[in-house]
C-alpha cells in the first residue's frame, strides 16, 4: 500500500511541476496580450475605421507588436549595456521574487 501511495504522490507532484509553469506562462502571455491590446487600441480602432481591414488584422498587429517587443528586448540584453541593466534588475528586483531562484 505504501508503494502505491508513493507512486500516486510522485506522479501527482510531477504533473503539477510540469503543468504549473505552462499555466503560469499562458496567464502571463494573456496578461501581456491584454495589456498590449489596451495600449494600441486607439491605433487599432483607427486602422479598422479607415480601412476595410477586420478585427483579425488588429489581433495580428497586436501579436506582431508583442513579438517585436520580445525580439527587441532580447536584442538589447545581448549588448554590454543591456547585460549590465539586466544584472542590476536581477540583483535588486528579481532575487526577492518568490520562486525566482528555481
Amino acid at each position: 500500500m505504501g508503494r502505491i501511495k508513493s507512486f500516486v504522490l510522485t506522479a501527482l507532484l510531477g504533473g503539477v511541476i510540469v503543468i504549473l509553469p505552462v499555466a503560469i506562462l499562458a496567464s502571463v502571455f494573456g496578461w501581456v496580450f491584454s495589456f498590449t491590446t489596451g495600449l494600441i487600441q486607439p491605433l487599432t480602432n483607427l486602422v479598422v475605421a479607415n480601412s476595410d481591414l477586420r478585427e483579425i488584422i488588429a489581433v495580428g498587429i497586436v501579436l506582431g507588436v508583442i513579438l517585436a517587443t520580445c525580439f527587441s528586448v532580447g536584442l538589447f540584453v545581448r549588448t554590454r549595456f543591456g547585460k549590465f541593466i539586466f544584472n542590476v534588475i536581477e540583483r535588486h528586483l528579481l532575487k526577492i521574487a518568490p520562486g525566482y531562484n528555481l
